[in-house]
């Protein structure tokens, strides 16, 4: 599949990046297994030996359906180097019946139990997960979250 042309938003994450020069931006669909698969090889495909690289994901799974959550941690498992960190940031269940500043958009409260078992099946070794309001508060809200480090194997 050809490189996509640079997003309205990926020209805005470059510009915010400021002297980053070790980030990039690429437009995804996260539905697409072979999209998720060639990207995180891509990625990942210089990561030295140290696990020099880190997929990192805040405020996003809770976003996307589970059959994309699978998608996306069924390619991490195929595709990330050995000692690659995962760190994730999402809403738990003990969030979902909370006051939201952004009320009106998809969410999909996810229990940590459940997540450190999916990681786990998947061959990451879950380093640290804490659920616990205080980790993200915006404006009036203070969510509950769940924050895991997860390495691969």
């Amino acid at each position: 599949m050809p490189p996509t042309a640079p997003t309205r938003r990926s020209t805005r994450g470059r510009k915010n990046a400021g002297p980053l020069t070790n980030i990039a931006f690429e437009k995804v669909d996260a539905a697409d297994a072979e999209q998720v698969r060639g990207f995180f090889t891509k990625a990942f495909a210089n990561q030295q030996a140290t696990g020099d690289k880190v997929l990192y994901m805040r405020f996003f799974l809770h976003s996307v359906t589970k059959d994309i959550q699978d998608v996306i941690l069924d390619a991490a498992h195929a595709t990330l180097p050995p000692k690659t960190m995962v760190a994730l940031e999402f809403r738990t269940e003990k969030d979902a019946d909370e006051k939201h500043v952004f009320g009106s958009h998809y969410r999909r409260y996810i229990p940590m139990a459940e997540m450190t078992e999916i990681l786990e099946a998947k061959g990451f070794a879950v380093s640290h997960a804490e659920e616990s309001r205080g980790l993200s508060p915006y404006q009036d809200e203070d969510p509950f979250l769940c924050r895991i480090l997860a390495v691969k194997s």
